[in-house]
């Protein structure tokens, strides 16, 4: 049985409700934004940073995977005459901007945390704005991009639909919009707290609102976007139901990503790699995934 959405969920201190105005789970009460800038660029990464680049690192292999299909799925959509150019709002380290900047891609991130020094210090050249997102739209470079990114970004903002809503006004008119949102509050992980392998997911103070599938799909459609395809990745969440418990044992997290990895990697060195995209993309279509990559259009 899924969340019910008509009764506040409390953990770890926290309560959050479902506003049928905003169409997500919120916590209640808000956060101040000055509290919200406060922890970005101040807390929430001063304290991971070296741990969150040596994980990137790690998982680099993972993540090349991850770009393919991306490049892949952009160029569908995008006339083949069209400058490309991405637009990465939270681009942490700037290493998506530089793996599309090698293949002859105008590229330009947005980061407010201390990680976006990390893509300085590479020396990749790639333009990171390192403030927050409301603050940096004048900063742009370009008025709108062909691709517009936004990847674990919407959980964390006071305003998320208004945030779509910009995301909007940068994609070109002929461009794709990218929404790669984590869900949460899900089914699967209503079953896996049954099953007693996951507690209640209430991350605090980070996560002021947890989306759900069809939470997505209408902010979305509420923006002026429509949904062209969805793709999920490996619901590494179903490990949790296979008794992997990664989040009481973190250790055993590596371990299942790397299954998770073998398992993708396999079907595509066996020339497989048709299969893996249908089954990633059935999985979205039914609402699965530990996290969906949302491929959008303007609505005109």
């Amino acid at each position: 049985m899924p969340f019910d959405r008509s009764k506040p969920i409390s953990a770890n201190g926290v309560t959050v409700v479902f506003d049928a105005e905003w169409g997500c789970w919120r916590q209640e009460p808000m956060p101040r934004p000055a509290e919200i800038d406060r922890l970005y660029l101040e807390e929430y990464f001063q304290n991971v940073e070296s741990d969150y680049v040596e994980v990137q690192d790690a998982g680099q292999s993972y993540l090349e995977i991850v770009y393919e299909d991306k490049l892949r799925n952009f160029n569908e959509f995008l006339p083949d005459n069209c400058v490309r150019s991405i637009l990465d709002i939270g681009c942490a380290d700037g290493r998506m901007l530089e793996w599309f900047q090698d293949r002859n891609w105008l590229v330009q991130g947005i980061e407010p945390s201390p990680l976006a020094e990390n893509a300085r210090i590479r020396g990749t050249g790639i333009p990171v704005i390192n403030e927050p997102f409301e603050r940096s739209a004048n900063s742009l470079a370009c008025s709108q991009y062909s691709v517009v990114h936004l990847k674990g970004v919407l959980e964390h903002v006071h305003d998320p639909n208004k945030l779509l809503r910009v995301c909007a006004e940068l994609t070109a008119d002929d461009g794709i919009f990218c929404l790669h949102q984590g869900l949460d509050l899900s089914d699967t992980q209503k079953a896996a707290i049954d099953a007693e392998q996951l507690p209640l997911w209430i991350l605090t103070p980070e996560h002021i609102t947890y989306w759900t599938d069809d939470m997505c799909a209408h902010g979305l459609e509420k923006a002026g976007f429509q949904i062209v395809m969805k793709e999920a990745d490996f619901p590494i969440d179903w490990f949790l139901l296979m008794g992997v418990n990664y989040v009481e044992t973190p250790e055993l997290g590596y371990q299942a990503q790397q299954m998770r990895e073998a398992f993708e990697r396999n079907l595509i060195d066996t020339g497989n790699n048709d299969y893996r995209i249908k089954l990633l993309r059935t999985l979205a279509a039914n609402g699965f995934g530990r996290t969906i990559n949302y491929y959008c259009r303007k609505v005109h």
